[in-house]
């Protein structure tokens, strides 16, 4: 697993809860695979992870992928949209296709069987003034933040004192914080 490669980012997070966070991570990535390639090897990592976040061991997962993945927001829509896509057709539910409008609704929960993530993308695409900005990392990282990592810390729901408190430290680091925006910014 590549753990080390997506604690770079978390670490840097302004995100209170980040470096807390039990994330669980693909195998690195490859920039000579493809996309289908990523995911049918990081698979039974994402399974572990999920069935992990349900015993409460976890927080969630981070995909790790080259790159080029995210290499532009367009790329990066249409790289979360397959990845939606392909984990919703191995999904005990079967998952209906998901759409652009999808992964950029901020409402929009990815869901796999029982589980329910919400997703935030980092990817090259974006500059230090973003709050999905990756620290100058070259890779692309898809993390599913189950939801019950949030049920864990807030039994009732957020409290609106800690969402401003978070929005607070990134517009502090420069990176005002969007709480509209969904898996896929419809900005760079």
């Amino acid at each position: 697993m590549s753990q080390n490669t997506f604690q770079y980012v978390l670490d840097r997070s302004e995100c209170h809860y980040a470096a807390r966070s039990v994330i669980r991570t693909s195998p690195p990535s490859d920039c000579s695979a493809t996309l289908e390639e990523h995911l049918e090897c990081a698979f039974p990592s994402f399974r572990a992870a999920f069935a992990e976040c349900l015993t409460g061991e976890a927080d969630g997962y981070v995909l790790e992928l080259p790159g080029w993945a995210g290499e532009s927001l367009e790329r990066l829509e249409e790289t979360t949209v397959a990845v939606f896509d392909w984990y919703g057709a191995r999904s005990a539910s079967r998952r209906p296709a998901v759409s652009p409008e999808d992964v950029t609704d901020p409402s929009h929960w990815f869901r796999w069987g029982e589980h329910r993530a919400f997703v935030l993308c980092f990817a090259p695409c974006f500059g230090e003034d973003h709050a999905r900005y990756g620290f100058g990392r070259p890779e692309t990282f898809v993390m599913f933040q189950h939801e019950r990592a949030f049920h864990r810390r807030h039994p009732q729901q957020i409290p609106a004192s800690v969402r401003q408190a978070v929005r607070r430290t990134f517009d502090e680091a420069g990176r005002g914080y969007e709480y509209d925006i969904g898996a896929v910014p419809t900005y760079d």
